[in-house]
């Protein structure tokens, strides 16, 4: 997300969204100085929010304007979130109610498919 540009991955109540990559692994959103990010995951019944699976980094913060999460899953990426140290204003970013995972321990995607996380660069 560029500077001004606010991009929102909600829920309608009843079904969240699920991100993922088809074949090989995907970049992730990055969040650029002055973009703005809000993921705003449902709580169903035992399940959390959104899912997003499969990227080399899910969200990258470059000093973004905000970054709000909120009941989100990341499963099966090599790195879910990543703050750039210095860059960031901790009173315009939270995470909240979210599940950092990794489902079987093993990576499902290429080039990372069947790599187990302490194999893992």
């Amino acid at each position: 997300m560029p500077n001004g540009i606010t991009l929102t991955i909600d829920n309608n109540y009843t079904v969240n969204s699920h991100l993922f990559a088809c074949d090989e692994m995907w970049a992730g959103i990055i969040v650029e100085a002055g973009g703005n990010l809000i993921i705003d995951g449902n709580k169903n019944n035992e399940k959390i929010g959104t899912l997003i699976e499969h990227a080399e980094t899910a969200v990258t913060n470059q000093n973004a304007a905000s970054m709000k999460i909120s009941f989100i899953t990341f499963n099966h990426n090599k790195t879910a979130i990543e703050m750039i140290p210095g860059t960031y204003n901790t009173a315009n970013n939270f995470i909240y109610g979210t599940h950092f995972l990794c489902s079987n321990w093993q990576m499902t995607k290429g080039p990372l498919a069947g790599q187990f996380l302490n194999n893992i660069y």
